[in-house]
C-alpha cells in the first residue's frame, strides 16, 4: 500500500476524530513493518495502525501519555477496538475478530464506524477505561 494514498483515505475515514472531539493530526510514522497514523487531544492518542506484512489494520486508543514515543500497549494505559465493543456488547464481540472485508479501505471505513459507535465516552474524555478494566469488568 502506497503512503500517501494510505494517509489520505485513513485520514478522511477518520476525519471525526479531528471534527467531533478535537484531535489534532501528529503525523504517520513509516517503519518497515507499519505505517501508524497518530492523532492526539491532551493525554490521548489514537494510532491508526496498518501492518504492511499481515495487511491489517488496527485502532488503539492510549491514555497518558505525554510523549508519542511513550506508547505502550499495556493493561492500565491503552485499549483497542475489540476492546471497546467487548465493553458495551460482551457477547457480540466477534463482529471485528471474524470480518470477512475484500479490500483494507472497506476494513479502515467499517473500523472508523465502529471507533465511531464505541469510542464516543473515552474520545470525548467522558471516560477511561483499559483493556484491563474490561477483562475485570467480565470476570
Amino acid at each position: 500500500m502506497d503512503k500517501d494514498f494510505f494517509l489520505s483515505f485513513v485520514k478522511e475515514s477518520f476525519l471525526f476524530l479531528n471534527t467531533d472531539y478535537k484531535f489534532i493530526y501528529k503525523g504517520i510514522k513509516d517503519t518497515s513493518r507499519n505505517f501508524s497514523i497518530l492523532y492526539e487531544k491532551n493525554d490521548l492518542i489514537v494510532e491508526l495502525k496498518y501492518n504492511k506484512p499481515n495487511k491489517y489494520f488496527e485502532v488503539s486508543i492510549f491514555n497518558n501519555v505525554h510523549e508519542i514515543e511513550e506508547i505502550n500497549h499495556d493493561i492500565d494505559s491503552s485499549i483497542g477496538l475489540t476492546w471497546l465493543i467487548i465493553k458495551y456488547e460482551p457477547t457480540n464481540n466477534k463482529e471485528i475478530n471474524n470480518l470477512k472485508i475484500d479490500s483494507l479501505e472497506e476494513m479502515i471505513k467499517y473500523k472508523a464506524l465502529l471507533l465511531r459507535k464505541y469510542g464516543d465516552s473515552i474520545l470525548s474524555g467522558k471516560e477511561w477505561f483499559s483493556w484491563g478494566d474490561v477483562i475485570n469488568s467480565q470476570k
